[in-house]
């Protein structure tokens, strides 16, 4: 309970000061709270190494910067073109985990590629054809304010690190209240061969 209440003032702490800096000149905007939240969820769940999270993260974020260079390029704008650029960035999100072999969550790439555009959607709205300038904007501030909560949450909170597998036993059949089935070794439960001496069997 200490860490989630130390942990929700601080991050409400720096988000206030995230906007007040953005008020001056900074420019964070929507990113601000995102980014925040981001960087705490990325350190706090206990889902593969925090290098992994960040990667999967980082990834998702490229593969949607991508898929709105695409849109603009290349795709109508129009709503079904909107539909295949959704569609191919969450393709792309999977096929970064596949490559990794699973080494990244796919949460994680599916989180940065939505949390791009949470706070870019409505920016490339106003300018498609600008993609290239605002979309750096975009990608840079949410950058910014991740890395903030990322750090803040790892000082908080120390120990982001993946919690330890749970080991599963089998259960013997029919057995209502699921008792672990014990194995006994071959060895043990092979009965064993009683020779008569040779001295009593030539008789």
């Amino acid at each position: 309970m200490r860490t989630s209440i130390s942990t929700s003032l601080v991050l409400a702490l720096s988000a206030a000061l995230l906007v007040v800096l953005g008020s001056v000149g900074l420019g964070l905007g929507p990113s601000v709270l995102v980014g925040a939240g981001l960087g705490a969820v990325v350190w706090l769940v206990p889902d593969r190494s925090p290098l992994a999270r960040v990667g999967g993260l980082v990834a998702g974020v490229l593969v949607a910067w991508l898929g709105y260079v695409l849109r603009a390029a290349v795709l109508p704008d129009t709503p079904g073109g909107h539909a295949v650029s959704v569609a191919l960035t969450v393709v792309l999100a999977g096929a970064v985990v596949v490559a990794s072999r699973e080494r990244l969550p796919l949460w994680a790439p599916l989180l940065g590629a939505a949390a791009l555009a949470g706070v870019y959607e409505t920016a490339y709205s106003e300018a498609p054809p600008e993609v290239l300038a605002t979309s750096f904007v975009a990608v840079t501030t949410l950058a910014c304010t991740l890395a903030v909560g990322l750090v803040l949450t790892s000082l908080v909170a120390p120990g982001g690190q993946s919690a330890a597998p749970q080991h599963r036993h089998a259960r013997h059949e029919g057995d209502p209240d699921g008792q672990v089935a014990e194995t006994v070794p071959a060895a043990e439960t092979a009965p064993v061969a009683q020779t008569a001496p040779s001295a009593e069997v030539a008789r």
